[in-house]
């Protein structure tokens, strides 16, 4: 669902609201007022905060409401999260199984087959890729809290 930010002209506190592109477009402030929807382009989920001027909103996943870049930062520390970053090897295999599909006769089953098959093994390795990140960050987390402990 989209989620939409509204402004208050009173308090000037913005607030995002998940609506649905259907669902009549208002948003009640705490002050009582009615608030004004800021025009910009709808965001879809609720994990990143947009970019720029407003940070205000409740993230989840730590439990905190976020309202500054820095605080942001620090929740997607706390919680392990990074930025989204494109993955070049996907992207290669994508454009490798695109070639084979563009360069083969249509309804040629070994060349689907093969761009399938590239496709499989760039996306196994990086399962692969993330599962070991995740055992690391595991283990770190596990060394943290075993040298709290006093023996």
């Amino acid at each position: 669902m989209p989620i939409y930010t509204y402004r208050c002209p009173v308090c000037g506190i913005n607030q995002e609201v998940i609506q649905g592109m259907n669902e009549c477009h208002t948003a009640t402030c705490s002050c009582g007022k009615l608030m004004g929807r800021i025009w910009d382009i709808p965001r879809l989920g609720g994990d990143m905060p947009t970019r720029g001027v407003d940070y205000n909103h409740f993230d989840p996943v730590s439990g905190r409401h976020i309202t500054t870049k820095s605080e942001w930062d620090r929740a997607k520390r706390d919680t392990g999260r990074i930025d989204y970053v494109p993955d070049t090897a996907l992207e290669a295999a994508n454009n490798e199984a695109k070639y084979i599909s563009e360069h083969s006769k249509p309804g040629d089953r070994e060349a689907d087959k093969a761009g399938h098959k590239v496709m499989k093994e760039a996306h196994q390795k990086k399962t692969a890729e993330r599962s070991e990140k995740v055992s690391q960050a595991a283990k770190k987390e596990v060394l943290k809290e075993l040298r709290s402990y006093d023996f």
